[in-house]
């Protein structure tokens, strides 16, 4: 502690003589105190006392003044003389010595930023506890007596406790001076009977004379708060977690059955001896001395040499195996390189093989195939891991326990702060319609939340309009000085969804990054957040080449000496092609005529030769590409003999047609007697079609390289001094439409919002860019969860165990619920027969949304703090719809909303329609019923009514700009579906996977480039949450088959099937802004049990013969 700067008029300097040569004092702090003698003090330092007296006989008045008033007092010893003599600083405060004995102050990170602001280097809280120790301690001597502080109380104090951004729920004590700074501390409750000091602020401040400044006797210490919390909360947990009632251990006893079923699954398959295996058609196929009756073709297997644990102990049960996968993850906080497990999809199974969709062929030759669940188990570990943090206190936010347990009390540590929810600028980029009261509301709470907000709301009533305007006022206020990078995660249960949301942000004009793909797609595939990457790239350099045209010629010879380079390295004629078409695209002004006709007569020549060489070259991917297996010819096989057939028809013989004709239009359900005169003309063909053999040894052409040669010398002599500011353009160009990875990374960097789903959290991907090293966890400073009524509890607790500062949770848990096994709940309630304790088992069933949403009401009146809100005006649907969702599935729970918005806006010309914003399309069962597929359904005739009107109206002229959505309730009819739009050119097949044709993916804007906006999606409801079309088609599938007219209980299913979930027609009604269009069997709902199975069909149907068209 230093006092050098501290002045008033209560300081005495003075000089004093030792009584005894011997003893002489050091420099340091020391009391003093009259002595017994007269004209004598008495110095301590160290616990020695030193007697000494006045060498200026006149101040001894003045000092004993002071020290007969009884003023507390501090002496410095500010010099020294050789005699052994002292120069005294005696600093004299306001009433006596203040004896508080041992206080501990806890620090958090946000003293440590303040701290930071005012030019303290420190790393960490620990590293700014030591300092302050140092900077704030007086010490005459080394026992606890022996230290002194000073200190501002009462009405003095209140300045430095003011703050335009805390209001803190605390008793004031306090405030701590020291030389440049002053820290103002509270007392709060941490428990019941336990109040602990914090620092509330780190105040800039000089050390400046006060009257009303006191000297403090006592041992002071500073320590980090979240050290305190995180002991705090596991001891609390750690007694909650024993109780019955309590919410997490109930979501224990769950996971330990679902663990159990699955355990079971994987030993009821045990393991599958492989000697040999083959490479086949899509994948390779193993031999096998037997196959296991509970294999199906829907499983996944890995390939291994090594029996897990739970395979060589079979008795062992899911606590004993969860305890072995928490000491797995112990090792795997950091990413690591290590070998992946080879998983693969069953292609087909035979009496002695097993077909995997693989390409990764195994080190041995024998091993084992096990039924994988690695994907179960890498999300199980995610889960217990998250789980541990919360009963450790170790979570991002150490007291996230506590919130969630319906016991737990919240010590007095809450912080909140009172951030305005809007400015002027995140209102005129985010609002196409002023904010509603409530919408303004949520965004007032969760930048003020001081752990979790809750935003319900109802379809279109704004969430992610609300969600964005939240992240763009969060980097308002984001302490600059800090990196941005990846501040904020954004997450949602399906990947559909994070895409959704991800798809409306541009926070600081980048898009956001995504990590983790959805199962089994490749890291090199696309997605809607990479694809939108891809437009942001387009979009930048449309804009540089606007500006800067002049840099079109430099671009060029950019390209023309990349294709030199690859030609010579590798020569061949296509190159050679490709390197004159450079040549040719130079501007006139650089080439003279003479260099042009050279470079086209080569180009000329060049050609001519290649199209005799070449004339089929299109056509052996095709014939190759033919589906010749029964698996595989069931998987894509008729479109593949299409494609084929309407390249080659003219060119085969009436056999040849004919055996092709048979596979192209080959039905699902027929025999497939036509595979062997296929497989034998695909043999032909390959032979006709495949390129002979060259021995021929390519080298660069001397007459291509000396034109090159000429053209280079005529660029170099057009170039000027401002071609090295255009060369940085063109370069960064070239990064932009050349590197995406570089790109990406590049975003990575100085992104504020990164994005996953709830699992990929804790995922690879996102630990490489966020952990450093020997961190353990991934840690955000804030996290918002869309969707989180759609979440099952364990898995929304992984990203919400990484936010910091605040979790912000945005759903409706009247529409999708989180998936449930209910055959699990049904045993814990037989385990359990007290009503009370069944009862508790309800709440499995409940979303945690919807239970944190009535845990958090009860906080507010505890705390006074606001936590929730509930969005109550929808924008998205025309009123008539929007009245109807509404009616049908909020009022019943007095939950309505309005539907501000006119008609207006909501208007289209689509033909047929006459204007209205609903109709039917009318399929009767007596047409077609649906058809069993496995555990789905599809029905055919309904895709293709449902595919020819897409068709008509997308193609119009008054659809072209509209986005169009498909929802079914059934995976076989999404198929189905596709199959249909197919036909159209809508769809493609691609990996054997359908996905939407290249030219229907995004809007176009109006110089006809992509937009980040879907135009055409197909899918069932779950892919549909929380998005938005302006026409949608609701595919119901279901009839009333054989007119059945009573039906109760489990016959109500087997009339209505997924029709009867209200969540599920909640969401599938409420996607659409324009037109909803439902296409079914209007016999459906009619049956007499519509009205109570399928109420909101019912009337939909109803409203549509009043206010709608049916087609």
């Amino acid at each position: 502690m230093e006092l050098r700067n501290l002045r008033s008029g209560t300081d005495l300097e003075l000089w004093v003589v030792p009584a005894d040569k011997q003893m002489k004092p050091a420099a340091g702090f020391v009391t003093i105190d009259p002595s017994d003698l007269p004209d004598e003090y008495r110095l301590v330092q160290d616990g020695k006392a030193i007697p000494v007296a006045l060498r200026d006989k006149h101040q001894q008045a003045e000092l004993d003044h002071h020290i007969k008033r009884g003023s507390a007092r501090i002496a410095h010893i500010v010099n020294t003389g050789r005699d052994g003599s002292a120069l005294l600083r005696i600093h004299f405060f306001q009433g006596p010595v203040i004896e508080m004995g041992a206080i501990d102050i806890a620090l958090d990170d946000r003293i440590l930023a303040a701290a930071s602001r005012h030019g303290f280097r420190c790393s960490s809280v620990v590293d700014l506890a030591k300092t302050l120790q140092e900077r704030i301690v007086i010490r005459t001597g080394e026992s606890e007596r022996d230290r002194y502080f000073l200190l501002l109380a009462g009405a003095a104090a209140d300045d430095d406790f003011q703050s335009t951004e805390d209001q803190v729920h605390a008793e004031r004590w306090f405030s701590i001076c020291a030389d440049g700074f002053r820290i103002p501390t509270e007392k709060r409750a941490i428990r019941k009977g336990e109040e602990v000091f914090f620092a509330n602020r780190f105040v800039g401040a000089k050390l400046d004379a006060d009257r009303a400044l006191r000297l403090v006797r006592g041992e002071i210490r500073f320590s980090d708060k979240a050290e305190r919390i995180t002991a705090l909360a596991a001891g609390e947990m750690s007694r909650i977690i024993q109780q019955k009632g309590s919410y997490l251990k109930k979501w224990d006893e769950y996971a330990a059955y679902e663990g159990e079923i699955l355990l079971a699954k994987a030993r009821a398959v045990g393991k599958i001896a492989y000697a040999g295996f083959n490479s086949v058609d899509r994948g390779i196929k193993f031999f096998v001395d037997e196959v296991p009756n509970k294999l199906s073709m829907d499983d996944k297997l890995e390939v291994t040499d090594e029996i897990p644990v739970y395979l060589k102990d079979p008795d062992m049960e899911w606590q004993e195996y969860s305890m072995h996968l928490e000491q797995e993850f112990k090792g795997e906080s950091q990413p690591s390189e290590k070998e992946e497990v080879v998983t693969a999809d069953i292609i087909e199974i035979g009496a002695k093989s097993i077909t995997l969709a693989t390409d990764a062929i195994p080190e041995k030759p024998t091993g084992f195939l096990l039924l994988s669940i690695q994907g179960d188990k890498a999300q199980i570990k995610r889960k217990l891991k998250a789980r541990k943090l919360i009963l450790e206190g170790r979570s991002a936010n150490p007291l996230l326990g506590l919130l969630i347990e319906e016991d737990g009390e919240l010590p007095d540590t809450q912080r909140v702060t009172k951030h305005k929810p809007l400015t002027p600028f995140v209102k005129d980029k985010i609002f196409k319609h002023p904010p509603t009261p409530r919408q303004s509301e949520a965004i007032d709470i969760a930048l003020n939340t001081p752990d979790i907000a809750l935003i319900q709301g109802p379809p279109g009533t704004g969430k992610t309009t609300v969600i964005t305007a939240i992240i763009e006022r969060l980097n308002e206020i984001h302490d600059k000085s800090r990196s941005v990078r990846g501040q904020i995660l954004v997450s949602a249960f399906q990947h559909d969804a994070v895409e959704n949301m991800t798809s409306r942000l541009s926070v600081n004009s980048l898009p956001p990054v995504k990590y983790g793909r959805r199962s089994g797609e490749e890291e090199s595939s696309s997605d809607l957040v990479s694809d939108r990457i891809a437009i942001w790239c387009s979009e930048i350099t449309s804009k540089i080449r606007e500006k800067n045209p002049q840099i079109a010629e430099l671009e060029e010879q950019r390209r023309l000496n990349a294709s030199f380079r690859l030609y010579t390295h590798s020569p061949s004629d296509r190159n050679a092609m490709d390197l004159l078409k450079q040549m040719l695209a130079l501007p006139r002004s650089l080439m003279p005529t003479e260099l042009l006709d050279q470079a086209s007569e080569l180009f000329d020549q060049l050609e001519d030769e290649n199209r005799l060489q070449g004339a089929d070259s299109d056509i052996l991917p095709l014939v190759r590409s033919l589906r010749v297996t029964d698996a595989g010819f069931r998987d894509d096989g008729p479109w593949r003999a299409s494609d084929l057939y309407m390249r080659v028809e003219e060119e085969l013989d009436e056999d040849e047609r004919h055996a092709l004709k048979l596979a192209v239009t080959w039905k699902p359900g027929r025999e497939l007697a036509f595979l062997d005169p296929l497989k034998r003309l695909k043999q032909r063909l390959v032979e006709r079609y495949a390129p002979r053999p060259s021995y021929k040894i390519e080298k660069p052409r001397a007459d291509v390289l000396e034109l090159f040669g000429k053209v280079a010398e005529q660029l170099a002599q057009s170039r000027n001094a401002k071609d090295t500011k255009d060369g940085i353009l063109v370069n960064f160009l070239h990064e932009l439409e050349n590197n995406p990875v570089g790109v990406r990374r590049a975003i990575e960097d100085y992104n504020f919002v990164y994005a996953s789903t709830v699992q990929g959290a804790e995922g690879k991907a996102i630990k490489r860019v966020k952990l450093g090293a020997g961190e353990e966890n991934v840690v955000f400073d804030s996290v918002i969860i869309d969707e989180a009524a759609r979440t099952s509890p364990p898995d929304l607790l992984i990203p919400m165990t990484q936010a910091e500062k605040r979790i912000i949770l945005v759903g409706d848990h009247r529409q999708l619920p989180h998936i449930i096994n209910d055959d699990i709940v049904s045993k814990l309630d037989a385990e359990l027969p007290d009503e009370s304790i069944a009862s508790d088992n309800e709440l499995l069933r409940v979303s945690m949304f919807e239970y944190l949403f009535n845990r958090l009401k009860k906080l507010e009146q505890m705390d006074g703090i606001s936590r929730t809100v509930t969005l109550d005006a929808q924008y998205r649907m025309h009123p008539m719809l929007g009245e109807f969702v509404s009616d049908m599935f909020y009022k019943p729970y007095n939950e309505a909303f309005r539907s501000p918005l006119e008609e207006k806006y909501f208007q289209h010309e689509l033909a047929g329609m006459n204007g209205r914003p609903l109709g039917w399309i009318d399929i009767q069962s007596r047409e077609e019923a649906e058809v069993n597929a496995g555990t789905s359904w599809r029905r055919t005739i309904e895709a293709h009514r449902i595919a020819e009107k897409l068709n008509e109206w997308i193609h119009s002229e008054q659809g072209k700009n509209l986005s169009f959505g498909v929802i079914t309730f059934y995976k076989a009819q999404v198929d189905c579906l596709f199959e249909e739009l197919h036909k159209y050119g809508l769809a493609e097949r691609v990996d054997r996977k359908w996905q939407i044709a290249a030219p229907y993916r995004f809007l176009k804007d109006e110089q006809g480039q992509d937009t980040a906006h879907e135009r055409l999606r197909i899918g069932t409801v779950d892919a549909f949450q929380g998005m938005e079309f302006d026409v949608v088609f609701l595919s119901m599938v279901r009839t009333n088959r054989q007119n059945r007219q009573q039906g109760t209980g489990r016959n109500l299913s087997a009339i209505f099937g997924r029709l009867l979930s209200e969540n599920l027609l909640c969401v599938s009604m409420s996607r659409q802004k324009r037109l909803l269009i439902a296409a079914g069997d209007s016999g459906l709902v009619m049956h007499e049990l519509a009205g109570q199975a399928v109420p909101s069909l019912a009337a939909f149907y109803q409203l549509c013969t009043k206010s709608g068209v049916i087609l």
